[in-house]
């Protein structure tokens, strides 16, 4: 972390629009820097690509993002930890059971076994934790907090979308393309945290889907 916490309202910067500074690749797939945006090039497993710029406790998260297929999978990861120290056979899943993921996919698509084409698992929702009046609640997770929400939208297709994702202390909010989609509160002491002595970052994901290809630009956060 800076010696000096960065000043609110300060802009930072995550991509230069050309190269891969500041950016590291964790997991399977790759992402290149091709026309001003960052684009995933998907493998077998999943793949994270991370900005190795320390995330302030408060933020907002904006950048643009085109998806290729309708049911193109993708997403943003907020508040996870460095993926390099986890410890596990593919470290880029330890962004999604350490942090929490912003989803990009019109489908909602659910692991094996569960109900498919839930409002928790669509595009602009905090992915596949608890909002009232979830149907099918995951009973390993905590219970939904009164007043957040989940209001999926369904990104352009082959066109620019946009997200502005708030990060404020334990709650999260998200709007799609001027749209607010999700609040989510988080009650877990120990996932998606922010610490002083242990840094948290954004990350990009590249799906397990070799045809889920997704682009990334614009990416700047504000400090709040």
């Amino acid at each position: 972390m800076p010696a000096t916490p960065p000043a609110i309202n300060s802009v930072i910067h995550l991509f230069d629009g050309s190269t891969l500074a500041n950016w590291r690749m964790w997991g399977r797939g790759t992402f290149h820097a091709i026309d001003g945006a960052l684009q995933s090039l998907p493998s077998f497993d999943l793949g994270l690509l991370w900005c190795t710029i320390p995330m302030p406790r408060n933020y907002r998260l904006e950048l643009d993002f085109l998806a290729r297929l309708f049911n193109t999978n993708s997403g943003v990861f907020v508040r996870f930890r460095n993926p390099e120290l986890a410890g596990m056979a593919n470290d880029a899943w330890s962004a999604v059971s350490d942090g929490f993921e912003i989803q990009i996919d019109n489908t909602g698509t659910a692991p094996a076994g569960q109900p498919q084409a839930l409002a928790k698992h669509r595009t602009g929702v905090v992915y596949a934790v608890n909002y009232p009046g979830d149907p099918s609640p995951d009973l390993s997770l905590p219970p939904a907090t009164p007043g957040d929400f989940a209001n999926p939208q369904d990104a352009t297709i082959l066109g620019w979308n946009h997200y502005r994702i708030e990060v404020q202390d334990n709650v999260i909010q998200v709007n799609l393309n001027g749209t607010d989609t999700a609040k989510y509160t988080n009650t877990q002491p120990a996932r998606g945290q922010f610490s002083p002595t242990q840094p948290t970052f954004i990350g990009l994901q590249s799906y397990s889907n070799y045809s889920f290809i997704a682009a990334f630009r614009n990416l700047q956060v504000t400090v709040l």
